[in-house]
């Protein structure tokens, strides 16, 4: 086994210092690895931090990359390579000491193509924040929720810590073009359900991560002062890339669910689903 872990960072030094400090500390020594990060134009220190204390990471800078088209980038480079596996990992996730070792002792147990899926808990509740995605809806493929307690395998998956076998890539291909930030990953596990690919997720959790509410909050009505930011801005809800996501996984309802999207934040409700 070697593993690429593949980092998106973007003016977030104090978490990008912690996830390579964590990786430095827990990532077990005897599992040959490197790390490549992926920065979006960083002004605050973080490229200079890289290059100055962590001198086995390859850093590649990407100007104006978000997140889905950074790790996409981090992927074709170590596609290139011999690994035999990738873990994608959010810069923001506080690892637990065993995470690293309690993922990697999976792998023996499942198919050579598979997806594991380290589940993040809240920091106070202890309650699952990101994980592997079940679908929620007997009438709309776009309707996903975290998997319950007991259960562990999913359709989908927020990608905060993924590892995923070479295999995979080859069969199932890099995240999409399509998307600048979000709703990559979903995309992408959703391919990796049509091309019957597991995706498996981790029974303890792999660390701490609290649910992003500003995210939520943001995006949770479309008013005139803001529309902008929800249809245009790549960490909104913009509608080349949702139209797509529906289209291509919506089934006969994926304009319905395209419409829809825009509907709800026009006159908000509770938004269940779990597209990031």
């Amino acid at each position: 086994m070697k593993i690429c872990i593949i980092l998106a960072t973007y003016n977030r030094i104090n978490f990008t210092n912690r996830i390579l400090r964590q990786i430095e500390s827990f990532f077990p020594h005897h599992v040959p690895h490197s790390v490549i990060v992926v920065d979006g134009g960083s002004t605050d220190g973080t490229q200079e931090l890289i290059k100055n204390n962590f001198n086995n990471v390859e850093l590649t800078i990407k100007e104006g990359a978000y997140w889905n088209q950074a790790m996409r980038m981090g992927i074709q480079a170590a596609l290139k390579k011999d690994y035999t596996h990738l873990l994608l990992l959010n810069d923001d996730v506080k690892v637990f000491t065993e995470g690293f070792n309690s993922i990697i002792k999976l792998v023996p147990n499942l198919e050579e193509s598979s997806v594991i899926v380290g589940r993040c808990v809240d920091p106070v509740s202890r309650k699952t924040t990101y994980g592997a995605l079940k679908r929620t809806s007997k009438f709309s493929k776009l309707n996903f929720s975290l998997l319950s307690e007991g259960e562990n395998t999913g359709k989908t998956f927020n990608a905060n810590c993924l590892l995923i076998s070479k295999n995979v890539f080859l069969k199932v291909g890099n995240l999409s073009k399509v998307f600048a930030h979000s709703q990559g990953d979903i995309d992408f596990g959703l391919r990796c359900t049509k091309a019957g690919v597991p995706i498996i997720q981790m029974n303890e959790p792999f660390g701490e991560l609290a649910y992003n509410k500003e995210w939520a909050i943001r995006n949770s009505r479309l008013g005139f002062k803001n529309w902008r930011s929800i249809l245009l801005d790549p960490k909104g809800i913009r509608m080349n890339e949702w139209l797509y996501f529906c289209l291509k996984h919506g089934g006969p309802l994926g304009f319905l669910n395209f419409i829809w999207r825009y509907i709800k934040i026009l006159f908000p409700a509770r938004e269940k689903a779990r597209i990031r």
